[in-house]
Formats: structure tokens, sequence, C-alpha cells
């Protein structure tokens, strides 16, 4: 009888957030300049400790995580920290994944707006 072990689950999940980087790298490519200019391992490779602050605070859906990641790409990697808005939207336990994503994009919305006006 074939089993898989955790090691294997474990190879299998690590291929697949690094897969879903490599997607996320793609988008960021195709829509912000900035990101045109490195290269798809580079930013693969930056966008994997984005995931990992992502699924800290609880954001679970593909959608969701893509949601933080853009918020990283226009505000810096670590906006979760610098800005006290974004910190009360990740930390509210209550929210789901798809309720924080929709915050955060509405928060970047706004910062850049408010940048660009």
């Amino acid at each position: 009888m074939l089993s898989i072990g955790n090691e294997q689950f474990q190879a299998m999940e690590r291929q697949s957030v690094r897969s879903f980087a490599g997607r996320a790298a793609d988008f960021l490519k195709k829509h912000f300049q900035g990101a045109q200019s490195v290269g798809r391992g580079e930013l693969t490779e930056e966008i994997l400790p984005l995931i990992d602050k992502a699924k800290h605070y609880g954001l679970t859906g593909e959608r969701d995580v893509v949601a933080y990641i853009v918020t990283a790409a226009y505000l810096g990697r670590n906006f979760d920290e610098a800005l006290e808005q974004a910190n009360v939207i990740l930390r509210r336990g209550t929210d789901s994944s798809a309720v924080k994503a929709q915050k955060l994009e509405a928060l970047t919305a706004e910062i850049v707006a408010r940048l660009q006006a």
C-alpha cells in the first residue's frame, strides 16, 4: 500500500506555495511598472515571505493573499507594521480572510489617491 508521509506533504505544500508566488510575480510584472525590471525568480523570492506574513494574519484565499502582496507593492513590504490602520485590519480576529483583503484594498486605494492628489 502506498502511503504519503508528512515530509512528502510538506514538500508538496512548499512547491504549491512557490508556484503561487511565481504566478503572483507574473501578475506584478504585468500590472506594476516597477516590477517589470525585476527578474521573475528574484520577484518570486521577494513574494515568498509576504505569503507567510499574509498567512500569519489569517489571509487564506489566493485572491486575498494577492491583495496583501499588492498592498506591499504599493505601500512597502513592512506596511503591516508601519501603518496603524493596516495593522488594525490585519489583526482583527473577527473578520474573514475576504473581508480583511477588501479592507486592505480600500485602504491602499485611499492612500494611493491621497499621494497622487
